[in-house]
């Protein structure tokens, strides 16, 4: 059996358009459009993975979801416990969610056992 980890979007819908929107700076419901979402290439591998190594990573953490924001906040110092997860991969993990959270609006993090 195995850790999976997965990151999703939530975008509210506006009930007159049906059109999903982020709110501006400013607090104006702005319209978005999903291509605005696409993940770069380098950081869609990160977008579903599975091994025990995450176990470190969600232990700051009650529950099975928490924002892409609150999962950086918390987001732990390299250790060298894995063959497979390398600090290449650590870092890369770090640098694509620091992308999700430059996008503003709502990606979480959940994890399955």
């Amino acid at each position: 059996m195995g850790f999976d980890i997965f990151i999703s979007l939530n975008l509210l819908l506006d009930p007159k358009s049906g059109q999903p929107y982020t709110y501006s700076d400013e607090g104006i419901r702005c319209p978005v459009s999903l291509a605005d979402f696409t993940i770069p290439e380098q950081f869609r591998k990160y977008v579903q993975m599975r091994g025990s190594h995450f176990h470190d990573y969600i232990k700051p953490f009650n529950g099975y979801i928490v924002s892409v924001e609150d999962f950086l906040d918390k987001y732990p110092e390299w250790t060298d416990n894995n063959e497979y997860w390398t600090k290449a991969n650590h870092d890369g993990f770090k640098e694509a969610l620091e992308w999700f959270v430059k996008k503003k609006v709502s990606f979480n993090i959940s994890w399955s056992y």
